[in-house]
């Protein structure tokens, strides 16, 4: 039985591999890595372990690794791009990520995941930036992590296969050293429902959206530091989301979405990067 492969975000979440933040950094050597403070290594592994334990009370068979790779690493769903045929495997845009992508290509392969390619330098991609909308069309942030040569090279393993790949350029905001991610942007809830930051997506990308049937709902501005765009999608209107968000939850639940809390403070808010970030999907159906 094929057991890995996706093709949207909504469907019903059946695999996933984390990465347990083990390496988890102090004050001292945090702005080395890009953040404004340290991390409290035994909270943040309690938080991990509490979003573990949400994924497998909902129904998802986990696969978690603790070998260390890099304070990063524990957002997940960075060093590989999922497709409904395999994996291919990342360059990392952020060079203190570079050991991760081989890594995660062989946590891959161990899962008996299978390996379509690997984007090549001059090309850098990262997993945050690509968006399945259905099986045949795939968009791409193009900004500060994954660019138009990865772009290139991504798009021509996926040609033969029918899928089209959108570009969508992203812009500076806060530069280089703050990632911004598509999905940091743009997260489906379902197949009628999407949760935007709107200020930073282009007209036409908010058009081809509503086109696609999708009502578009705005996100929290005031909760956006605080991970409240940053949604997991276990099932059509159920995810998971860090606590401290609570309008964004109310938001949700005037749309019928319920809401699945994990304490995240050390793990998420500090680090930047919410429960779509620390997920790899292997498996939707």
């Amino acid at each position: 039985m094929v057991r890995f492969g996706i093709e949207n975000t909504i469907t019903p979440l059946r695999r996933a591999l984390l990465h347990s933040p083990v390496e988890s950094l102090g004050a001292a050597d945090a702005l080395a890595w890009g953040y404004p403070a340290g991390r409290d290594r035994a909270r943040a592994l309690a938080e991990h372990a509490g979003l573990c334990a949400l994924l497998a009370a909902e129904g998802v068979e986990i696969t978690v690794d603790d070998q260390e790779t890099g304070v990063d690493a524990t957002y997940a769903c960075d060093p590989a791009v999922m497709t409904p045929w395999g994996a291919v495997i990342c360059a990392m845009g952020k060079p203190e990520r570079r050991d991760e992508a081989p890594a995660m290509e062989a946590r891959l392969r161990a899962a008996g995941v299978d390996v379509l390619g690997a984007i090549a330098a001059p090309g850098t991609l990262e997993g945050g930036d690509a968006i399945w909308l259905d099986r045949a069309t795939l968009w791409l942030g193009i900004g500060a992590r994954t660019n138009h040569a990865a772009a290139d090279q991504l798009a021509a393993l996926l040609a033969p296969r029918g899928v089209q790949l959108r570009r969508v350029e992203l812009p500076w905001r806060d530069g280089p050293g703050r990632c911004l991610h598509l999905r940091s942007l743009i997260n489906v809830i379902d197949v009628d429902l999407a949760v935007i930051d709107r200020p930073w997506l282009p007209f036409v990308v908010l058009s081809e959206l509503a086109d696609r049937g999708l009502r578009l709902i705005d996100a929290v501005p005031e909760e956006i530091d605080t991970q409240g765009n940053n949604i997991l999608v276990l099932r059509p209107r159920v995810v998971a989301l860090v606590c401290g968000n609570p309008r964004t939850e109310a938001l949700l639940a005037t749309e019928g979405v319920e809401v699945r809390r994990f304490e995240g403070d050390e793990l998420c808010v500090k680090g930047t990067g919410g429960p779509s970030c620390l997920v790899l999907d292997l498996h939707r159906g």
